[in-house]
């Protein structure tokens, strides 16, 4: 999100899965800047769980992403957010993306990307293309959810600072980003 409030340009939508937060202290300024840009936040069902912060677990997380969206649609904006349990689907930790059903968790970013995201800004073709000499396309991986990666990667760019974990699994990567 603070990306976003740097440079909007091209930014169709913003998607954070599990957010370590979804901050309180936007000025008004900043809230009516992100409330033009689509917004998807994703929690698992791990909500109970202690964030590793003192006393935050995941549900406290939820509940200050929740403030985040009441103020967001105030100034006119639109955020989505998805607690898989709320939606019956059982079974995710922190890492989604690594989880054993993480393509029933990418099918739901991916429909709300292709459904929200999708309107504003050059095409995410042109963007790849245009940081595909600059940028590895995949930030995370697991063998699990090598399949997850290839999904999104027709749909997003990923930038990682440092050594791509997915190098190693034959995703394509580069150097030097």
């Amino acid at each position: 999100m603070d990306a976003a409030l740097i440079e909007p340009k091209g930014i169709a939508g913003i998607v954070s899965v599990e957010p370590g937060a979804c901050r309180a202290s936007y000025t008004d300024e900043q809230i009516s800047k992100l409330a033009k840009i689509p917004t998807l936040v994703v929690f698992g069902d791990n909500l109970s769980v202690p964030t590793g912060l003192g006393a935050l677990t995941w549900q406290n997380r939820l509940d200050g992403c929740r403030a985040y969206l009441a103020r967001i649609k105030a100034a006119g904006g639109r955020v989505d957010i998805v607690a898989t349990a709320e939606l019956g689907i059982r079974g995710n930790s922190h890492m989604l993306m690594q989880d054993k059903n993480n393509l029933h968790i990418a099918d739901l970013i991916l429909k709300w990307i292709d459904a929200k995201a999708t309107s504003r800004g050059p095409d995410l073709a042109s963007i790849r293309s245009s940081f595909n000499s600059r940028a590895p396309k995949a930030a995370w991986a697991s063998r699990a959810n090598v399949r997850f990666l290839r999904v999104l990667q027709g749909k997003l760019v990923f930038r990682f600072l440092g050594r791509s974990p997915g190098a190693a699994m034959g995703l394509p990567s580069r150097a030097g980003v």
